[in-house]
């Protein structure tokens, strides 16, 4: 039986007052019987539930620019709970240099993760995120490259670039969601792994 003699038994989309599979199943026939490829998605009037759990958890984070003290509070759990690519003499030069900026995510004023950047110019480099191990993939990340990039905008720089190791698939993901865009490979870069370059023009 033709699609189109189907359709005639069913009630017009038009004419449609609430949605659910039955009705949507319709819609999404009458689309394949006009030929249309547009993508059909259901209108949520309500965030799902873990989305908003989410937005209330980070309703508790609190961004704060990172002190040498800081440094301190995290110096014996640096390596175990947040991540052991970086040491404490490093972050200290870091954050003594007047090129470098670094903010810290905290709740109940225990440092939940850190992120900086360093000036060159008129661009940014983004020099670590880093989390700690029982807060990730909760948003904070995400919260912490945000302000690093308004703070980047804050200081009239023209761009902000950083290079993530090829297989850090949620990392890169995150950059991408902030549209950051590939613009080189450093082979290598990761010991025995490629490193990506990605930019974002401000």
């Amino acid at each position: 039986m033709e699609l189109g003699k189907t359709l005639k038994k069913y009630t017009p989309i038009f004419e449609i007052q609430t949605l659910n599979s039955y009705h949507l199943g319709i819609a999404g026939l009458t689309k394949w019987n006009k030929n249309e490829k547009e993508e059909l998605l259901p209108f949520y009037l309500k965030k799902p539930q873990a989305q908003r759990q989410l937005e209330e958890k980070l309703k508790n984070v609190k961004i704060s620019t990172m002190t040498l003290e800081d440094i301190n509070q995290i110096s014996n759990t640096l390596n175990t709970e947040f991540d052991d690519f970086w040491n404490i003499a490093t972050l200290k030069n870091e954050i003594l240099s007047e090129n470098s900026h670094y903010l810290i995510a905290t709740i109940d004023q225990t440092i939940i993760g850190f992120a900086g950047i360093k000036v060159l110019l008129d661009e940014a480099n983004i020099m670590n995120i880093v989390i700690k191990k029982d807060f990730r993939n909760q948003g904070v990340g995400s919260l912490l490259l945000e302000n690093l990039i308004n703070l980047s905008k804050k200081q009239k720089l023209t761009s902000i670039t950083l290079e993530v190791m090829e297989e850090n698939y949620p990392a890169i993901h995150l950059y991408k969601k902030f549209n950051f865009i590939q613009k080189g490979l450093r082979k290598k870069y990761y010991q025995e792994k490629n490193g990506l370059i990605m930019s974002k023009k401000l």
